[in-house]
């Protein structure tokens, strides 16, 4: 484990500001610990650009209610994309069934669950 003070000197030699590490020491441990940890949240960040891009378009979206439904559905869509799964094909192999499965078994119709079930067959 890195101590504070190897820290930051390392960081005062590259001319970084060492007031971030202190507050973000915990943090800053863990992420050493498990290198397999991102540093960035570049993925989460990338994923809501066409939300934030879109959101001018969607500002009149017609009701209040509105806002949750259409949230969940770009989740969804966003979760195919993300998974490598084609939109189109996962609503109409999801959409078609969906008015007789019972609610206990929806879980199984999520993007996640559809590669699992792909993968396992």
């Amino acid at each position: 484990m890195v101590s504070r003070c190897q820290l930051r000197n390392c960081l005062r030699s590259h001319g970084w500001a060492t007031m971030p590490s202190e507050n973000q020491w915990e943090k800053l441990n863990r992420f050493l610990e498990y290198p397999e940890l991102e540093l960035s949240n570049n993925l989460a960040e990338n994923s809501m650009r066409t939300v934030a891009i879109g959101r001018k378009n969607w500002i009149h979206v017609g009701s209040p209610q509105a806002g949750p439904k259409i949230a969940a559905i770009l989740s969804v869509v966003e979760s195919c994309r993300r998974l490598e799964l084609s939109v189109r094909d996962y609503l109409a192999a999801v959409l078609a069934g969906l008015a007789d499965r019972p609610i206990q078994r929806l879980p199984d119709l999520t993007p996640a669950a559809r590669v699992a079930q792909r993968s396992r067959t």
